[in-house]
């Protein structure tokens, strides 16, 4: 697979590589395109809870605070410690021509992404919010997944700070990868 990881971080890149797949395999019944977006499933359901939950106890290790209990302090943390070269990172899924807009881009504003706020709807209230597991709000919740195991494999191996751009191409190989930062925007 190409990968150069520490076996501790391995373990998150294989995680976020299986919900990968997973989002493939919604692919499959669910072509990812504009009339679709709005599409939702008892599968999407449970990719969208699987990935947010993901992106939860990601979040604690990359900024190293097992005490940090909610996305308004995961969002202060990350805008310290890097800015807008977290929040401005764009996703691209070539395969499936998607470029989903910067998923962490409110957090330029001191706000929580939208995908965000529907997750946390769906995990205190499924049965009457289950239709925000849209197709839309997992791609992004999936680039937002992709933009933060990037940080956390690149840390403390490049010093990626508020204004680099972390290279997770030396840890991954990047055929093996769904989707990947659009270098172009920094």
């Amino acid at each position: 697979m190409g990968i150069k990881v520490n076996s501790n971080k391995l373990k998150y890149l294989n995680y976020y590589l299986l919900l990968e797949r997973d989002l493939e395999v919604i692919f499959k019944y669910i072509e990812p395109e504009d009339a679709n977006m709005k599409t939702y499933s008892l599968e999407n359901v449970r990719l969208y809870l699987s990935i947010c939950s993901e992106i939860d106890i990601l979040f604690k290790q990359v900024l190293s605070g097992p005490n940090l209990k909610n996305i308004d302090q995961y969002r202060k943390k990350m805008n310290k410690k890097y800015g807008k070269n977290f929040y401005n990172q764009k996703v691209k899924i070539e395969k499936y021509g998607i470029t989903a807009k910067s998923p962490w881009i409110n957090f330029k504003n001191d706000k929580n992404p939208s995908w965000w706020t529907s997750y946390n709807k769906i995990k205190h209230d499924r049965l009457v919010k289950f239709n925000q597991a849209t197709l839309k709000n997992i791609i992004n919740a999936m680039s937002g997944l992709f933009v933060l195991v990037c940080f956390y494999i690149s840390d403390n191996d490049e010093q990626i700070g508020r204004y680099s751009v972390p290279d997770y191409n030396k840890h991954i190989n990047n055929d093996t990868l769904l989707c990947k930062l659009d270098m172009s925007i920094n």
